[in-house]
Parts: structure tokens; sequence; C-alpha cells
């Protein structure tokens, strides 16, 4: 199960990154499309690195979400046994949520 393998990516989670991101599974082919939502920013609590405020506009940081999401893929579509007779038109919609709740 993909969701079971997918870890929140720790430069989102350093700078309080979430988003919902989510991805189509067309079951026939094996194939994966995967689109992301608005990144959303969370205040940052308790002790923050000056090192990592300097950095907080790094344009990678908001990447991670879809290539964490596109690494499980990878692994799941190489173990996905194909079965015969379904249509390459079949799939599947999926989302995963990255939030940070302070409470």
């Amino acid at each position: 199960m993909m969701t079971a393998e997918l870890a929140y990516p720790e430069l989102a989670a350093d700078f309080s990154l979430g988003a919902e991101v989510r991805y189509v599974f067309y079951l026939g082919r094996p194939a994966v499309e995967i689109e992301k939502s608005e990144t959303q920013e969370y205040a940052m609590l308790g002790v923050i690195d000056g090192d990592a405020l300097r950095y907080h506009n790094r344009k990678d940081k908001t990447g991670g979400f879809e290539k964490a999401i596109n690494d499980v893929v990878k692994r799941a579509l190489a173990r996905y046994p194909r079965p015969p007779g379904i249509s390459p038109d079949a799939k599947v919609h999926l989302g995963m949520g990255f939030f940070i709740n302070h409470r």
C-alpha cells in the first residue's frame, strides 16, 4: 500500500509547509499522474534556527510533496501485478494530505 510507505517530506516539515496532493492511478497501463494543490504555509512554532529562516524562500522546498509520492509510486508500480482484462481507461482517484496541526 502506497500510503503506508509515504513519509512527510523533511524539507517541507522543516519549513512548516503543507499540501494536499491528488493523484490518478490508471489500472490498465499502469501509470500514475500526480497533481498538487496549493502549498499552505503554517506558523513556525518553538525554537527556530536562524539559518533555516535564511533559506525560507528556497524553491525546492515545495517540490518535496510530489517527489515523496513519485518515489513511492515508482516502487508500487514495480510490484503491481498488472492483472489481465483491465481497461486502459480504468482509473482510481486518490489523495494524500500533508497537514500540520498545532494544538
